[in-house]
Parts: C-alpha cells; sequence; structure tokens
C-alpha cells in the first residue's frame, strides 16, 4: 500500500492548460476531411495515426497524448465511461491504454487494470482531507459518499467533503482528478491555525510482490 498525497498552497494561483482539449478539436477538424476514411491503421503507434491521400502522399498526425491503444490489434482510444455490469464498479472505461473501473461508491475506491494483465491497482482509498504546517497535522476528514453523476468521460461526486466536489476527468493514457472548493467554511474550520497547505491524501494497494 502506498501513500499518494496532493498539496496545494491556499494562496497560489495555478493555470492548467489542456492539451486533450487541443487535440480534441484538431482531430473533430481532421476528420472532418476525406482522409479521415482512409486511415492506415497497421502503421498506428501510441501517438499517431497515417491517413493515405489520393496522390499517394501520406499524413502523418503526432500527439503529445496517447491517441491509440493495443490489444491484440491497435485501437483507437475513446476516453468516454460506459455502465458495466458489475455490482460493487458499475461504470468502466476499456478502451484505452489502461482499462478503469469506477463506483457510484467514491469510498469503494478506482480499480485500475493495465494491458498485460500483470499489475492491477486499487486506487482512492481511505482518503481523507487535512491541514498541515511543518508536519503538524489538524484534525482528518474521511471521504463520504456523494451524489453521484456521469457525463461522457466525467464523473462528479458532490459534496465528498463539506462544500467540496470531486471530478474525474477521463482521458487518453490517464485521469484527471479535480476538487471544487464552493465556500471557505472548510478553511475556516481547520484546528492548526496558521496553516500552510491544505492536503487530499489517498491510499493505492499493489498487488502482492509490488512495491512502492
Amino acid at each position: 500500500m502506498k501513500n499518494s498525497t496532493q498539496r496545494f498552497s491556499l494562496f497560489e494561483k495555478m493555470i492548467f492548460l489542456s492539451f486533450f482539449s487541443l487535440i480534441q478539436l484538431f482531430f473533430s477538424i481532421a476528420f472532418s476531411q476525406e482522409i479521415a476514411t482512409n486511415e492506415l491503421k497497421e502503421r498506428r503507434g501510441y501517438f499517431e495515426k497515417h491517413f493515405s491521400r489520393p496522390d499517394g502522399k501520406v499524413d502523418m498526425i503526432i500527439s503529445s497524448v496517447p491517441m491509440n491503444y493495443f490489444d491484440g490489434e491497435w485501437k483507437s482510444i475513446n476516453p468516454i465511461i460506459t455502465e458495466n455490469n458489475d455490482l460493487i464498479y458499475n461504470y468502466a472505461n476499456t478502451s484505452n491504454i489502461f482499462k478503469s473501473y469506477y463506483s457510484e461508491n467514491i469510498e469503494n475506491g478506482i480499480k485500475t487494470v493495465f494491458s498485460d494483465g500483470k499489475l492491477d491497482l486499487l486506487e482512492f482509498k481511505h482518503s481523507k482531507l487535512y491541514f498541515e504546517k511543518n508536519e503538524l497535522k489538524s484534525e482528518e476528514i474521511s471521504i463520504s459518499n456523494g451524489e453521484f453523476s456521469k457525463h461522457e468521460n466525467v464523473l462528479t461526486y458532490k459534496n465528498v467533503y463539506p462544500n467540496i466536489d470531486l471530478k474525474i476527468i477521463q482521458q487518453g493514457g490517464k485521469r484527471e482528478v479535480e476538487y471544487i472548493i464552493h465556500s471557505n467554511d472548510i478553511l475556516n474550520s481547520n484546528k492548526v491555525g496558521d496553516f500552510d497547505f491544505l492536503v487530499f491524501e489517498e491510499s493505492i494497494y499493489l498487488p502482492d510482490g509490488f512495491y512502492a
């Protein structure tokens, strides 16, 4: 088991540039052209696709994020999360470099299975929130199950902590986790006083014989 901790400075502004959104925009344009029907699938790789032109030339599209995955043959990544026939992990994304299994109850964690089947992870277990300053920790708040919703490749769990939502975004070859803080009430409830960090911590379970 490994603890994965995310620390966010409350006074630092961070700007994220989503290459995935840019790639989606690029492909929505490229695939509207005739070359989308002439892909040379046998030349696929994790980060590239090739398309033949009527004049015999070949266009190659390269991405900074994975576009394909190998499962006996090269297939296009599809980040959409679909229903899964399982009592615990009701939703899944399996058209990807790794397979992700999600539950409507976030306390069940996230199951990740890599394509070779040799490594399964159980993530997001025993998640908690606390404040920290010079290794001094406030009282911990355990994650709780919130109202669940799904839209395409996005899962949302409302109020997993007081006035804090959790959003999980499935992407090509990775997933993004966002905490959405709707009120500063949680910031005023800390027991540390003048804290430096708001910490979100989770446990990750590795298979027997694996260490981190």
